[in-house]
Formats: structure tokens, C-alpha cells, sequence
């Protein structure tokens, strides 16, 4: 009976440590070594091991109180989030006989709370800031600027640009909204990416043109058509050459490249802009997150483009890169699946 038990506890995901009355382990399975850094369970003592994790119990509160009670504690051990339930037990003669602890790791739960946290602070600070100039500038207006014409008009065009701004950060969130529940309908068709392409060099020129930037575009080699949903596709490359030209200096240049390479077309968007520090790269995906802030929101950027982009590409089945040195260059490319024209027409 005791060899079927420490089986089914070796097998249970969360952690199980069992302390006797003299504070020695006779029992831990595996998830609880790995969970507390255990290689010598001989060694520990109850009230020695926990005190050194600060968790603010002993084996005499167990032992000596009339009435037997759980605890629960949270720590960190190992870089992971811990919860620990200490459970009291006894035996024949009602006497407490050790305690059991189950540990549960709640590494993932405590980020993701971490993060619903951080994106209810970024949101209501996104969306503070352009009501509290819209709310200024209409109070001027009301305290008697209306007959002014020239301010009036000045400061309804401040009002409809923060409006704007909100407007565009609302829809960005609905739509990380619709990727988390898995609502994006997908009308995919067949289209070709070298087309796309050209439409959109030909829609940014007057951008870039305004900004004495150069764009330029090269179809490397042969691309069959593409099956997926050209508005979702168009957008997410549209906030990769946005990002290129608003980032890139005078006399600048944005290269667009694209190509085959085996069962993949690319898509690359490389500037010689002001580039990403090598700190910023692993998050530069991330929802709100944003390398120059200041200049991000002066241009109306929300710090959602590059995430909304992932998240289109990766439902797509394919993947999004990007390479970066400060000060030098930045490189974007983008990798979907492709599908020779004789399989796609199920020849």
C-alpha cells in the first residue's frame, strides 16, 4: 500500500513534502524537489528550511495548538512562483503526527495577472492623455474662445487629432481583443504578394516623399499566390514600412524585399534609420511597448502595431523577425506558407 501511494505521488504535478514531528521529510516526490531545490532530503529540518525561505512557520504551531488549521504561504524559489499549503495530520491517538505541504507553481497565473495589470495601467494612461488636452481645450473654448476664430479653429483641430488618437487606440484593442478570444474571421482567398506590394510602395511614396525618404521595392524570384486574408496580411505589413518611414531619417531609404525560399514567401522592410538598441529587441512585440516613447506618441503611435502585426502573421501559420543595430539599420521579415499553383488547384 505504501509503495501504490509513493507512485501516485510521484506522479502528481504539484509538489507533496510530508514532515514528521521531529521536522525530518519522510516523504517528497519530484515536482516538489524541483519546485524547492531539494537534492538531499536527509539534510532538511522543517522550521530550519522554511524559515530560510522566510515563510513565517514552525512545526510547533502545528503540533501545540488545539485546534488544527491549514496555512497558506506564497514565495518565490528557483524563479518560480510558489503556493504552499501546509496541511496538519494525525494519527490513531488524535495526536498531530507531522505536516503534509502541497506546493503549486503559479508562475504563469502570477504573469499573467502581472500583465492584465500593466495593460489596464497602459490603457487608462493612453487614453487619459489625449482626454485631458480634449477636455482642456473645450473648457477654453466654452469660457468665451468660440468668437475667436483663428484659436477656435486651432484648438478644434488639437480636439479632432486627440480624437483620432483614441479612436485608433480603441480599434487596435479590439482587435488584440478578437485575436485572444479567437474571433478574427479569416476570409482567405488566393492573391499574389508581389501585387500587394507594389499597391502599397505606390500608397507610402507620397509619405516618404514628404519626408525626402526613398522606397523602394525588388521582387527577388517567383512567388506563388499566397491563401490567406489580404486585409489582415496588408495591414500587418502596412505597420511594418509605417514604423521604417517614421523612424527613418532625411535622405533615409526603405527597402522592400521579397522572394521563395523553399515552401516560404518572405517579405523583408529594411531602413537605415535610427535602429533598436539589442535591451529593446526581445520585447519590441510586446502590447504598448514602445523604444523612443515620447517620439512614439508625438507621431500618434500607440505601441500596438508590431503586436497586432505578430499576432495576424502567427495566425497565418507564419512567423515575424526582426533584426536591428542601433543607430544603423532595421530589418523586418516576414514568412508565410505558400502553395504551388498545381496543388492549389488540387491537380
Amino acid at each position: 500500500e505504501k509503495h501504490k501511494i509513493e507512485i501516485i505521488l510521484e506522479h502528481v504535478t504539484n509538489g507533496i513534502i510530508a514532515f514528521n514531528t521531529e521536522q525530518n521529510i519522510i516523504h517528497i516526490n519530484s515536482a516538489a524537489k524541483r519546485l524547492l531545490g531539494i537534492e538531499n532530503p536527509e539534510e532538511i529540518k522543517f522550521d530550519e528550511f522554511f524559515a530560510g525561505l522566510d515563510l513565517n512557520v514552525c512545526m510547533a504551531e502545528f503540533m501545540y495548538l488545539s485546534k488544527l488549521h491549514n496555512v497558506e504561504r506564497e514565495f518565490v524559489a528557483n524563479d518560480k512562483h510558489i503556493k504552499m499549503y501546509f496541511v496538519p495530520f494525525k494519527i490513531e491517538n488524535e495526536r498531530v503526527a507531522g505536516v503534509v505541504g502541497v506546493l503549486e507553481d503559479i508562475t504563469e497565473q502570477f504573469n499573467l495577472e502581472n500583465s492584465r495589470r500593466k495593460f489596464v495601467a497602459e490603457v487608462s494612461h493612453e487614453l487619459k492623455t489625449p482626454l485631458t488636452t480634449i477636455g482642456a481645450y473645450t473648457e477654453t473654448l466654452l469660457d468665451g474662445y468660440l468668437d475667436d476664430k483663428e484659436t477656435a479653429k486651432t484648438f478644434l483641430g488639437t480636439i479632432q487629432d486627440e480624437t483620432i488618437k483614441m479612436t485608433n487606440l480603441v480599434k487596435n484593442l479590439l482587435t488584440l481583443s478578437r485575436f485572444d478570444a479567437q474571433k478574427i474571421e479569416m476570409n482567405r482567398e488566393y492573391f499574389s504578394i508581389d501585387l500587394l506590394l507594389r499597391e502599397l510602395v505606390r500608397t507610402f511614396k507620397v509619405e516618404a516623399d514628404s519626408r525626402h525618404l526613398r522606397i523602394e521595392y525588388n521582387l527577388l524570384n517567383d512567388i506563388p499566390d499566397v491563401y490567406a486574408d489580404k486585409f489582415q496580411i496588408e495591414r500587418a505589413v502596412k505597420n511594418i514600412i509605417s514604423n521604417a518611414i517614421k523612424y527613418t531619417p532625411e535622405c533615409g531609404v526603405v527597402k522592400i524585399f521579397a522572394g521563395r525560399i523553399y515552401n516560404e514567401a518572405y517579405i523583408k522592410v529594411e531602413d537605415n534609420g535610427i535602429g533598436i538598441p539589442e535591451a529593446d529587441l526581445p520585447h519590441i512585440f510586446d502590447r504598448f511597448y514602445r523604444v523612443d516613447k515620447a517620439r512614439t506618441r508625438q507621431q500618434g503611435g500607440t505601441g500596438l502595431g508590431l503586436s497586432i502585426s505578430k499576432e495576424i502573421i502567427d495566425n497565418h501559420g507564419g512567423s515575424i523577425g526582426i533584426e536591428s543595430e542601433y543607430g544603423d539599420f532595421t530589418r523586418v521579415t516576414i514568412k508565410l506558407p505558400v502553395t504551388d499553383l498545381h496543388t492549389k488547384k488540387g491537380e
